[in-house]
């Protein structure tokens, strides 16, 4: 069935909005002779057909006429220089069925037609193709405008973009092997020299014309285009001639341009007298010389007959050539022009254009360049090597020297309580991902932004001890062929269903089905507390604003596995992905997560951010101890999640234990 968007249109066309364009009277010159399309009547009405009262209309059949039997009919197109246009003098131009009727006839069911036999006389275009009957594939391009946007709108069409649009059908042969072909194809032209390219019911009169393109003999060598009209012209009225008005020799009988127009030369008319000269100087303005009259200007034009402000003059102090008018020390420095300043070219302050000193050279201080830059730093940190402080410069260490350049190993991370104790540099962005994927909507997104490039996120949670919130203004959008997790979507879908890459969803690190070594999302929710079916569109709390406060709590969530690549941040960025919600209000809440710092579980950072609209949020609350423990392997009590050893291990002692 038809779009809704044919159902509005519609509504809309009981005014005809736009004037029928004038059709050409004959084929353009590279339709070869002999092709033509045929609008012949196919049935006429009075009375109801079925439920439909056609009294008045007739059904007309369009064909193209061919030469050959194995000419194969490609595409009927329009496009900026060869229109596509079908006229009607009805107001409303054609019959469509709106609701059960098909754009292209090929796409037609005549199985409906016992249940709905108005269905017949619906109005479609086609290349060869009737009914789904006949077995062939029929595709449709759009340019910027849209063919049957057009044709269902109740008004004539004219499709004259710069992009252009298209109705075509694939060769369906090998075209280096013709006896593959199937030449009851119905889009080859058979033994009746012809192919079915629409249908139209009317009660007015038909007039258009369309682009065509046909590979004669079935072969793509023998390929064509051209503009062919539908009515008044058949082949028997065809009139040589010159058909352009702006021409000399202008035929207003002719149907076909023959190629012969010839022109008034540029700035005359037929008869050879000027078409324009204003100031009656006997030289047509076309062939006026525009330029410079003023004789004191470098660029005075002595056949220039009018002055076009074009007028260049030496600049001040200079000559035409571009030199000084005075220069007294020869410097080529126009003497006004001379520079003062640095002229040591070992100074920070040096200036090449200076012509003449003035004592204000400034240099570099000791060790640094001009910007400050240490002449040597052996290690890169910014610290001249002469000026290095060794000590301790792990900041979560117990004897961190906070005026420390390079590390001397003597950190201590584990004799002292406080030991890696840092502020939580881990923040949230909400940003705009794309505006009217549906109209009036926003579609943002949600990502976590990490410290280290190999942290992971596990988590987005809520619970009676830290609750989560999702508020729109306006509720937010859900797409029918969505998924309530980015796991769920399917991207092949978007090319049929565009509203998808609005859907509102949750996700750890992914926007579609998890591929490779990714894992789907998990989801968690309390039986009092619903939440999931808000990202699920039809369900009873569709788009509805989320509170997770209850003792169950919920969550959606990867384990921090190996290999699994989802909590990890992306290179670009360092940031993970955890939701997209599409609306038309303005978004806030409050959001908890879960991260493993470095990727290690007993690094478990809980964050909790409170956010409003775009922009970056931080929670500054959540610290991370140092994990300390025995790190050697052989030891009696090795600590496998120990980062930094306390000088706890215990020897291996053998005996009866």
């Amino acid at each position: 069935m038809r779009k809704l968007l044919c159902l509005l249109i519609a509504a809309f066309s009981l005014a005809r909005i736009a004037q029928a364009q004038e059709p050409v009277s004959s084929p353009s010159p590279s339709v070869p002779d002999g092709y033509w399309l045929e609008v012949e009547a196919y049935a006429e009405h009075d009375g109801l057909i079925g439920t439909v009262d056609l009294t008045g209309f007739t059904t007309y059949r369009i064909y193209l006429n061919m030469v050959n039997e194995t000419d194969f009919l490609s595409a009927v197109s329009g496009e900026a220089d060869n229109p596509l246009m079908l006229n009607s003098t009805s107001d409303i131009s054609w019959y469509n069925d709106l609701a059960l009727g098909a754009d292209i006839g090929a796409e037609s069911n005549s199985g409906f037609f016992g249940f709905f036999p108005h269905l017949a006389f619906d109005s479609w275009l086609t290349i060869g193709g009737e009914n789904t009957d006949d077995g062939i594939d029929i595709s449709m391009a759009d340019g910027e405008i849209s063919l049957f946007d057009q044709f269902n709108s109740g008004d004539n069409v004219l499709i004259n973009d710069a992009t252009g649009s298209a109705l075509f059908t694939l060769f369906p042969c090998d075209p280096y092997d013709l006896t593959t072909c199937d030449w009851s194809h119905p889009s080859f032209a058979g033994e009746d020299m012809r192919v079915l390219v629409g249908q139209i019911t009317t009660q007015g009169e038909l007039t258009g014309q369309m682009q065509i393109q046909v590979f004669s003999n079935g072969t793509s060598d023998e390929e064509w285009r051209g503009i062919i009209p539908l009515t008044p012209f058949s082949p028997e009225e065809i009139v040589d001639g010159c058909m352009d008005e702006l021409a000399c020799n202008y035929d207003p009988a002719a149907t076909n341009d023959d190629g012969t127009c010839d022109y008034a030369a540029s700035g005359y008319d037929c008869e050879g007298s000027c078409l324009v000269d204003s100031d009656n100087d006997g030289v047509c303005d076309a062939f006026e010389i525009d330029g410079c009259q003023d004789a004191t200007a470098c660029n005075y034009d002595a056949n220039a007959t009018d002055s076009d402000g074009s007028c260049e003059y030496a600049d001040e102090e200079y000559d035409c050539d571009g030199n000084c008018l005075v220069d007294s020390d020869g410097d080529g420095v126009c003497d006004p022009f001379e520079l003062t300043g640095c002229q040591d070219a070992v100074a920070c302050n040096y200036n090449a254009a200076a012509t003449d000193a003035d004592g204000s050279c400034v240099y570099a201080a000791a060790g640094y360049n001009c910007d400050g830059i240490c002449l040597e730093d052996a290690d890169g940190d910014g610290v001249c090597d002469g000026f290095e402080v060794v000590g301790c410069t792990a900041d979560n260490a117990c004897n961190y020297d906070a005026l420390a350049t390079d590390s001397d190993g003597s950190c201590d991370f584990c004799s002292c309580a406080t030991a890696g104790m840092v502020s939580n540099a881990y923040s949230i962005t909400i940003e705009t991902h794309a505006t009217d994927i549906i109209p009036g909507m926003t579609t943002y997104r949600f990502y976590m932004n990490m410290v280290n490039s190999d942290d992971f996120m596990s988590a987005v949670y809520g619970n009676n001890e830290d609750p989560l919130s999702l508020s729109s203004t306006t509720g937010f959008y859900n797409s029918q062929f969505g998924s309530t997790t980015a796991s769920g979507v399917n991207p092949a879908f978007l090319a049929f269903f565009p509203e998808l890459a609005a859907d509102s969803w949750v996700t750890v690190g992914i926007e579609s089905t998890n591929t490779g070594a990714e894992v789907a999302i998990n989801t968690v929710e309390s039986v009092d507390q619903p939440w999931v079916n808000a990202f699920a569109s039809g369900s009873d709390i569709d788009g509805q604003d989320i509170l997770i406060n209850d003792f169950t709590g919920g969550a959606w969530y990867v384990l921090n596995l190996e290999g699994v690549p989802n909590g990890l941040p992306d290179a670009t960025n360092n940031r993970v992905l955890f939701m997209q919600m599409t609306t038309s209000g303005e978004v806030s809440g409050t959001i908890n997560t879960q991260v493993f710092a470095n990727g290690v579980g007993a690094n478990d950072i809980r964050n909790t951010f409170v956010f409003s609209g775009v922009g970056t949020y931080a929670d500054g609350e959540a610290e991370v101890p140092n994990a300390c423990g025995c790190t050697d392997l052989d030891a009696y009590n090795y600590d496998p999640s120990a980062d930094y050893d306390d000088g706890s291990c215990l020897e291996v002692e053998e005996g009866c234990i």
